[in-house]
């Protein structure tokens, strides 16, 4: 028969060395979290370091030191709170063993990170910068047609409709075609509407070109003639430049390229504001880069706030979901 513990026990009644400190309370979450907050703040120090030797930016490094430290400061602030609130009991500061309230934390920090990057990288993702059309700008087309018709944009409000600036002789052009051709097959009992605005001299080349490959929009054409008024109007330099105009004649997207056409006709059909992703990868990367972007680029006040909203709210319901811990078979204050 085993004989029976005779000194203090931790909550899982196997017999405790009185001569290591148990942290438990307040106290104990403090102390824990400002180990948390002296690690990760060497950590980020010897990260921004090398990121100032490598980087030859003046003002990187310190940029990327002080971002990082906000996420260790509410790692440790989070990390103290969860272990307060599922009244955890430990006798050593680091361990690979997780302790009661921590994988609430880390699963609400990570949430949270998560959330904040997706959210920042829509508001934040660039549109194309050298685009002489500019996303949300009012823009008016209307020209007449290679079969002798005219087209107006006022003629179609309350549709999508994809502008597609191009010509016969350009290469990239006519690769886009297909891009468009599936977009318009998809959307057109959406309400999307597409007209090419052809910047070809001769209608001639335009119509023979139609001939070989038909399409079922309708091409805006000026006759022969060097300057095409639409093109100078927009001081459109470079081609293929396709433009997605809401239902209200705004732009909603501006030079869309390949799978891009299809997302931006879908976003505007849907009411929304199409913007190019920063970060153009999927998969298991993409939560990656959502970190990346909570980290570096989400305003404070949003990180701050979500982060400590997710990362209680992950400590509160790891403390439901677990059973009570076993009271202490002897109450000791903690020691340091």
């Amino acid at each position: 028969m085993k004989p029976t513990p005779s000194g203090p026990t931790d909550g899982d009644l196997k017999p405790r060395d009185q001569s290591v400190p148990l942290y438990s309370g307040g106290w104990g979450a403090t102390v824990y979290g400002l180990f948390v907050l002296g690690v990760g703040a060497a950590v980020v120090l010897v990260m921004s370091v090398l990121v100032g030797a490598l980087v030859n930016v003046p003002g990187v490094a310190g940029v990327f030191l002080m971002r990082l430290l906000l996420v260790v400061v509410l790692c440790a602030v989070v990390s103290g709170v969860s272990r307060y609130l599922a009244q955890a009991r430990f006798q050593t500061l680091w361990g690979l063993k997780l302790q009661r309230g921590d994988a609430g934390g880390l699963t609400g920090l990570l949430a949270g990170l998560m959330a904040v990057g997706a959210w920042s990288s829509d508001q934040l993702s660039p549109t194309d910068e050298n685009s002489p059309i500019a996303v949300g700008e009012v823009i008016q087309i209307e020209g007449p047609t290679s079969e002798g018709a005219t087209w107006k944009l006022a003629d179609h409000s309350g549709k999508v409709v994809l502008v597609d600036f191009w010509a016969t002789w350009c290469g990239p052009c006519v690769d886009e075609i297909p891009q468009v051709a599936a977009a318009y097959e998809k959307f057109h009992d959406q309400g999307l509407e597409v007209v090419g605005v052809s910047l070809d001299r001769s209608v001639r080349d335009l119509q023979a070109f139609l001939a070989d490959h038909p399409e079922p929009w309708p091409q805006i054409h000026f006759g022969d003639r060097e300057d095409n008024p639409l093109a100078e109007r927009y001081r459109i330099e470079g081609i293929p430049l396709l433009v997605v105009i809401g239902r209200d004649g705004r732009v909603m997207a501006a030079d869309v390229r390949g799978a891009e056409i299809e997302q931006a006709c879908e976003a505007a059909i849907q009411g929304k504001t199409w913007r190019r992703d920063p970060w153009p990868i999927g998969g298991v990367l993409k939560p990656l880069a959502w970190i990346t972007t909570a980290a570096l680029l989400a305003p404070p006040w949003l990180l701050a706030g979500g982060l400590l909203v997710t990362g209680i709210l992950g400590a509160m319901l790891e403390v439901r979901l677990r059973r009570p811990q076993a009271p202490l078979a002897q109450s000791s204050s903690a020691v340091a």
